[in-house]
Order: structure tokens, then sequence, then C-alpha cells
């Protein structure tokens, strides 16, 4: 996983753009910039999932354009694995990336049925294993098939089942402070969790 480039541009005292490479794909993000003190910010640090991206988010929308331009560059193959509390913001985020993927179907959490099935450019998996007990039940849904099938897969708490997950997978976790604000959302893109 090559540690991404970075550039942010103002284009305006409202209008910013954030661009970067992310595993050697360009990814550009045009944002409403609140004046610098609230501005998106993307960081780089080593923390527990080794190299990691950070994206501040400051509400709903940016969080699902930013997955949105990530779904974009998405390709059949892929494994994104979408770690997160209750109410970070991971349906947001996966509503993005199907877009994204250019899914027109209305996108919801699959908590009950395990897996969704959804069609794009390419064809997204997106996984929800919360409930899932034991190993029995990946292989009652399919879940290697699918990973392995050339769509595109997004897992949500993936962590749940962390030894079936291929190491070339990524890894996107979704995090509140809220001494940043009730919005605020830090969303860490990285490799597998160390």
């Amino acid at each position: 996983f090559p540690l991404p480039f970075l550039f942010v541009k103002r284009e305006s005292a409202e209008m910013e753009r954030l661009s970067f490479s992310y595993d050697s794909v360009s990814i550009s993000y045009d944002g409403i910039s609140r004046g610098d003190k609230d501005r998106k910010n993307v960081r780089f640090q080593r923390g527990k999932m080794g190299k990691i991206e950070v994206f501040d988010s400051n509400g709903e929308e940016e969080t699902f354009r930013f997955a949105e331009e990530l779904g974009k560059r998405a390709k059949g193959g892929e494994i994104y694995c979408l770690e997160g509390d209750l109410g970070t913001g991971k349906t947001v985020f996966a509503k993005g990336f199907a877009r994204g993927l250019g899914v027109q179907e209305v996108v919801d959490s699959p908590t009950f049925n395990f897996v969704k099935e959804y069609r794009g450019r390419v064809t997204l998996y997106h996984f929800d294993v919360y409930r899932i007990e034991d190993y029995t039940e990946l292989q009652e849904i399919g879940f290697s098939d699918m990973l392995y099938s050339g769509g595109v897969s997004l897992i949500e708490w993936a962590s749940q089942v962390e030894e079936e997950i291929p190491e070339e997978a990524k890894w996107i976790t979704i995090e509140k402070d809220l001494e940043k604000g009730f919005s605020y959302r830090k969303i860490e893109i990285g490799e597998r969790r160390k």
C-alpha cells in the first residue's frame, strides 16, 4: 500500500479542491470551506493500521462525497473493510461509495440479511457481519465466493471476521470526536490492522 500523495488547493475563499492519490489512483474532492479553522484536513500518519490517510469530515454530505469519489475509483476485485461505532456514518459512507460505483438503487445497511448485492458499473457486495457468530454462517452466505467474484466488496464490522479478510483489503475506520462538533467524523483509510 503506497503512502498517498496529497495537495490542497484553494480555488476561492469558499471553495477548496482536495486531491490525492490512493493506491496509485488519483481522487479529487471539491468542498466548501468554512474558513481556516474549519477547513477539511487530510493528513498522513502511522497508527494502529500502519500507514494511514486521515480525512476530516464536517458532516454527512462531506462523508458521502468523499466515499462517492472513492467508489468512482474502485475496481472489481477490491475489498473495503468499514469499521466504526454505531451512529458514526457507516451507512452514509456506504451510500456514497455505492453512488460512486454507479448504483442507482436505494442503499441501506444489510444488518439482518448479512449481504446485499447492487448492480452498478461493477457489482457491489455490501456486507454487514455484525451479527455473524461463526465461520459456518459466512460459508452459508457465500462470503468467499463473493469476495473473489470480481465485484467490489464493502464489509461493515469487518473486524468481526478479520481472520477471513484477505491481506490486500483496504481498511476504513470512521470515528466521532464530539470536541470537534456533533457532525465531525475522522475517516482513516489504511492497511490491514496491526
